[in-house]
């Protein structure tokens, strides 16, 4: 769950996370990890022929593999 703060970060409350319970993060990295996760779901949409009743699973399922997925500054 997320919920905005005046700095211009967001608060996240993570769920079931060894992550601590709250993080700030600034909105505009949020953005980009939405427009991110937003592409990846358009992807598993246009897979399935945009077929409708499955946009939150291509949702959820884009949310999981890129949030899952490691990066460069995770340590190589």
């Amino acid at each position: 769950m997320a919920t905005r703060k005046r700095s211009g970060q967001v608060k996240l409350r993570s769920v079931g996370s060894s992550n601590p319970p709250e993080a700030a993060i600034p909105e505009d990295v949020v953005a980009r990890l939405r427009a991110c996760i937003a592409e990846a779901a358009y992807y598993r949409a246009e897979k399935r022929n945009f077929a409708p009743g499955r946009e939150l699973q291509d949702w959820l399922e884009a949310e999981r593999d890129i949030t899952a997925a490691p990066t460069a500054s995770h340590g190589a």
